[in-house]
């Protein structure tokens, strides 16, 4: 722990307070050990200080879980696509930043919320069948639509994974916007559409030029 750290905890110390610790200490060269602790006077019947108490204790391992929860929580917030932690009954019990941004939604309000509300194909019947089936098979991949707080409705895909942790089940949903790739695909099938009508004109102009020709003979 650097000086100046020392002597402000010292300082507090001196005035008869108790301190809380917490900092790095230098094992190597590129790691230390982290620490939580308390710095306590002595004092003699007078009140007088005489010494001080020191205790700590090592908390690198937490610090580390600590990071990576963190980090992993960061990768999910920040995802491309929208994420949502459901509950066997359907209800909503987390939706991380997208999900929020897309659909109009706060978190407290998701919190509120059922699979329904976004989803008005997922009865109870409905999801009770699909909640049997991603249970049994572990995953599935679907198509289906979103429903906003304004009441737009737009395409998703929906992989859903179950889980199951500290003997509760969940089913993880990501569910990707696939607006552009539906739009791309109607293009396609009108490019195609036109295609055919085109080959089919030109047959028929050829067919016309036959029988013309066979006419004139």
């Amino acid at each position: 722990i650097n000086a100046p750290v020392i002597s402000e905890y010292l300082s507090w110390t001196s005035k008869g307070r108790k301190v809380n610790v917490e900092g790095t200490i230098l094992a190597t060269q590129d790691a230390g050990i982290c620490f939580e602790g308390s710095l306590a006077p002595i004092q003699d019947d007078g009140g007088e200080i005489t010494g001080m108490v020191m205790s700590f204790r090592d908390i690198s391992e937490r610090k580390r879980l600590e990071e990576s929860l963190y980090f992993k929580q960061f990768v999910i917030d920040h995802s491309c696509d929208a994420v949502f932690f459901i509950r066997p009954d359907s209800r909503i019990i987390y939706a991380n930043n997208i999900a929020c941004q897309r659909l109009g939604y706060t978190m407290d309000e998701f919190l509120r919320m059922s699979v329904s509300d976004i989803n008005p194909q997922i009865t109870a019947d409905v999801w009770s069948d699909q909640w049997q089936k991603i249970k049994s098979d572990g995953s599935s991949k679907m198509e289906s639509d979103h429903l906003t707080k304004k009441g737009r409705i737009f395409p998703v895909e929906i992989v859903s994974n179950y889980l199951q942790f500290d003997n509760r089940e969940y089913n993880c949903v990501f569910a990707r916007d696939i607006s552009d790739r539906k739009q791309m695909e109607k293009e396609r099938a009108k490019m195609v559409a036109l295609l055919h009508q085109s080959q089919k004109m030109e047959a028929i102009g050829t067919l016309a030029g036959g029988i013309a020709h066979d006419f004139n003979n």
